[in-house]
């Protein structure tokens, strides 16, 4: 999108926005809804709701979708992916499985309301307008950073993999502050669970391992199924989501068939199956090669 919601066209930005996101019904019919509560309400002047209105949108998770690699009748491997929707801000957001969120953005902020399930943010920075996200009784403020939020019955969770956010036991968290009781200022690989069932006092912050931090956002990889996939494209698929980069010593190497399920930054496994399967052996080359080549 090209126009922020307080451009000149803000409107026409913002249905722009909803229309190619496949969800301009959806932002129809919540406009409906919230200038009904409106008018019983008569909590907003009618010159913040029109700019209220013209940023809301309903965005719900779509089934991650299987992608072949190959335009092929019978691909030989398929990418499953996790959803990936683009905020009117250029934010980025991930979610898994039934994960569901609702946005409304303003000239003053950028809220966005998860519904449920577990959604991971990229944020554009923005130092005049935070970026605010509402879990049930649980608020999350950032300006510029990246963080996933998981909704589970009797708490929330927030991971913070950049940057640092704010969190606490508030429903509005345009206000948040780290001197207030129950708030806690979260960064880059640390961990906060906030209870949302009675739960009072301090929130205490974990420091997270880098292999808890992979694992918590795991889901965030592609999988890559193979179907008598040759190595060569196997090879090609791994090189585009690792920086360690796999060399075929031997070009012959790149016709054998492989099939099986991995992650594509599993290359570890990757490795393990050609040498138990094919007696392919692996010469790490520095951080950044991984050479394969025949055993003699």
């Amino acid at each position: 999108m090209n126009q922020s919601p307080e451009s000149n066209a803000p409107q026409e930005a913002a249905f722009d926005w909803a229309e190619r996101e496949g969800v301009h019904g959806d932002v129809l019919a919540e406009l409906g809804r919230l200038r009904r509560r409106r008018r019983s309400r008569n909590l907003v002047g009618l010159a913040a709701a029109a700019a209220l209105l013209v940023a809301v949108g309903v965005l719900r998770y779509r089934p991650v979708t299987a992608v072949p690699e190959l335009a092929q009748t019978q691909p030989s491997m398929v990418v499953y992916e996790s959803s990936k929707l683009t905020l009117p801000d250029g934010s980025v957001v991930e979610l898994q499985n039934d994960a569901e969120l609702i946005p409304a953005y303003t000239a003053e902020i950028r809220a966005v309301t998860l519904l449920k399930g577990t959604a991971y943010f990229k944020v554009t920075k923005d130092p005049s307008r935070p970026f605010i996200v509402k879990a049930g009784a649980v608020g999350i403020r950032a300006v510029g950073t990246a963080f996933s939020v998981a909704m589970a019955k009797d708490k929330v969770d927030v991971l913070v993999s950049e940057g640092l956010v704010a969190v606490g036991r508030d429903e509005h968290p345009t206000s948040i502050d780290n001197g207030q009781i129950g708030t806690a200022m979260v960064s880059m690989g640390e961990q906060v669970s906030v209870g949302t069932s009675g739960h009072s006092g301090p929130l205490r912050v974990k420091t997270m391992s880098t292999a808890e931090m992979e694992d918590r956002l795991a889901w965030r990889v592609p999988r890559l199924e193979f179907s008598g996939t040759s190595l060569e494209e196997v090879v090609r698929m791994f090189n585009r989501h690792n920086e360690q980069q796999l060399i075929l010593g031997d070009l012959e190497l790149g016709n054998l068939k492989l099939s099986g399920f991995l992650r594509a930054n599993n290359l570890p496994a990757l490795v393990a199956m050609l040498r138990n399967q094919f007696q392919v052996e692996a010469e790490y080359r520095g951080s950044h090669e991984i050479l394969l080549y025949r055993r003699s």
